[in-house]
C-alpha cells in the first residue's frame, strides 16, 4: 500500500477516467458555444443521468415555486457552470453500481449535498447550487480508494465505526495519505472547477480563518469549504453516516458562517428522511 499514492501521482493506476457523457459536456462547456437544445440533447442520451438531474433539480432547497418540467428548465436551475461537475459524479456512481459502490458512503454524500444546500440558503453570498455540487463531490476520494484498494477501504471503514475516529485519521495511520489526497488529483484529472479542487483538498483541514476585522469578509473558496464541513458533521449527526460526527472546529465553524443552533437542527432534521 506504500506504492499507491505514488502510483496515482503517475497516472500508473485505475484512477475512474471520466465518464463519455460527462466527456462530452466538458467539451461543450469548454468550447463555449452551444445551444442550450445541443446542451439538452446531450445529456438526453443518458436517460438515467437525466432523471437524476430532474431530481436535483425539483428538491426542496430550491423552493423556487414552479416546477422543473423538462430538462432545459433543470440545467437552468442547476446552471451550467455547475453542472460538469455534477454530470461526473452522477455518471461515476452509475458506473460503478454493482461493483465498488459503498450504498452508505452515497447516502451520506447526498445527505451532505442537501444539508450543504440548505445552509447555503442561511450564508449570504453562497451559492446553493455550488454548495448543492460541492456537498455531493466532497468525498469523491473514497470512491478511488474503495476501487484501488477495496479491502482496505473496508478495513479503514469497519474501524472507522468500531473505533469512532475520523475516517482520514485512520486513512493517514494506514496508507500515509487520504481521500482529501486522493480526490483533490482527480478533480484535476477530470478539470473540475477550481473551487470544487479547493473544498475536495481542504474540507477535514482543523483550521478556521476568521472573516476579516476590516469589510467582515471571507474569500468564497473558504466560505463554500466551511459550509460543506458543517453539512458533513450534520450528516453524520443526523446518523446518515458510518461514524460519530467528529468536527472539533463545528463552534467556530458556525460562528464564521452565523449559523446558529436553531438552523443547525432544522437541517438535522430535515435529514432524517435520508437514513
Amino acid at each position: 500500500m506504500s506504492n499507491l499514492f505514488q502510483k496515482i501521482m503517475i497516472d500508473d493506476i485505475d484512477m475512474p477516467v471520466m465518464p463519455d457523457i460527462a466527456m462530452k459536456v466538458f467539451s461543450m462547456l469548454d468550447a463555449g458555444h452551444f445551444s442550450l437544445m445541443e446542451f439538452e440533447n446531450t445529456i438526453l442520451e443518458d436517460q438515467n443521468l437525466t432523471i437524476s438531474i430532474l431530481k436535483i433539480a425539483n428538491a426542496p432547497i430550491y423552493k423556487t415555486g414552479k416546477s422543473a418540467n423538462t430538462l432545459s428548465d433543470a440545467i437552468m436551475v442547476i446552471g451550467l457552470d455547475n453542472l460538469l461537475a455534477l454530470v461526473s459524479i452522477i455518471s461515476l456512481t452509475k458506473e460503478m453500481s454493482g461493483k465498488y459502490l459503498d450504498p452508505e458512503l452515497m447516502r451520506h454524500s447526498i445527505a451532505v449535498s442537501s444539508a450543504s444546500a440548505l445552509l447555503a440558503q442561511k450564508i449570504k453570498g453562497l451559492k446553493k447550487e455550488e454548495a448543492l455540487v460541492a456537498g455531493l463531490i466532497h468525498d469523491i476520494g473514497k470512491t478511488v480508494l474503495s476501487v484501488n484498494a477495496n479491502e482496505q477501504y473496508k478495513t479503514i471503514k469497519s474501524r472507522a465505526k468500531k473505533e469512532g475516529r475520523p475516517f482520514i485519521e485512520i486513512e493517514d495511520d494506514l496508507l500515509g495519505f487520504n481521500h482529501c489526497n486522493i480526490g483533490s488529483i482527480l478533480a484535476k484529472k477530470w478539470k473540475f472547477p477550481k473551487i470544487y479542487e479547493y473544498v475536495i483538498k481542504n474540507h477535514h483541514e482543523n483550521k478556521v480563518k476568521r472573516r476579516s476585522i476590516t469589510d467582515g469578509t471571507l474569500s468564497y473558496e473558504d466560505l463554500l469549504c466551511y459550509a460543506v464541513r458543517v453539512a458533513d458533521h450534520v450528516a453524520l449527526d443526523a446518523d446518515v453516516g458510518v461514524i460519530k460526527p467528529f468536527e472539533m472546529r463545528l463552534s467556530d465553524l458556525m460562528k464564521v458562517l452565523d449559523i446558529d443552533k436553531t438552523t443547525y437542527d432544522e437541517i438535522k432534521k430535515e435529514l432524517g428522511p435520508l437514513k
